[in-house]
């Protein structure tokens, strides 16, 4: 019974977090200034309800140990942070003579908001109710990184959208995996945090300020291939160090 009453309360907080954050603006606000401010404002109060909330609930706090050594054996992962970099050195693509800083300073508070949301909720929150409920890591992990990318088929608007949320979902589920099992590794919940805000700042706003980015052939095979690549380092990297603990 308590440990029903504990998902309830999590489940709740949850909910309560991701509803705020998904407010779409986008659909009725136009001005770019004003959608932007809307933006980071609904993250702040995401945040703030949140704290209020896990307060409320008597909710466990994040981890945040002392990072150690083991942190550099994710600095690989960076790769995946900057493929879309590699897209464009690629495909040779030419930077815009012209760089809108206004939407990248916009765009770098925004991604950060947005990081430290998810990652308290999925990885904090969901993770940390797999890990009560199952003794296994890994199915924690899985669990958790599932739900993670299946929320992101909600950002499907019209029939148009269907390929891009696919594609979205199956991304961030492995981008969900590293960042549980990073998580779950450190024991630090700001580890996760900047990995995603890392990704999602210089794979998304930085090379869409800088380059117009083409999604032709070689966009998939450098993703496929740099994705494919780190799942077998992630899979060496779990077998001989979070299987050990």
């Amino acid at each position: 019974m308590e440990r029903k009453q504990s998902w309830y309360n999590v489940l709740f907080v949850i909910c309560v977090v991701l509803l705020i954050n998904s407010i779409p603006f986008a659909l009725f606000i136009k001005d770019p200034l004003l959608l932007n401010v809307l933006e980071i404002s609904k993250r702040v109060a995401a945040l703030v309800t949140f704290v209020i909330l896990s307060k409320k609930e008597k909710l466990d706090n994040p981890k945040t140990e002392k990072i150690g050594k083991k942190t550099f054996l994710f600095v690989p992962f960076v790769l995946a942070f900057v493929s879309n970099f590699v897209v464009c050195l690629v495909n040779n693509e030419t930077m815009f003579e012209h760089v809108n800083y206004t939407n990248i300073i916009f765009g770098f508070i925004n991604m950060f908001l947005v990081a430290m949301v998810e990652e308290l909720v999925f990885r904090h929150l969901l993770l940390n109710e797999f890990m009560k409920n199952n003794s296994k890591k890994f199915t924690a992990i899985l669990y958790s990184s599932l739900i993670f990318g299946g929320i992101h088929l909600l950002n499907i608007g019209g029939l148009g959208d269907i390929p891009y949320c696919l594609l979205q979902s199956v991304y961030t589920f492995f981008l969900g995996l590293l960042f549980a099992y990073s998580y779950i590794c450190l024991k630090n919940i700001f580890v996760p945090i900047a990995m995603h805000f890392l990704f999602n700042f210089l794979n998304d706003v930085l090379v869409v300020e800088f380059f117009n980015i083409n999604y032709n052939l070689n966009f998939f095979l450098i993703n496929i291939g740099i994705g494919l690549l780190l799942c077998v380092y992630g899979f060496i990297l779990y077998k001989k160090v979070l299987k050990e603990d």
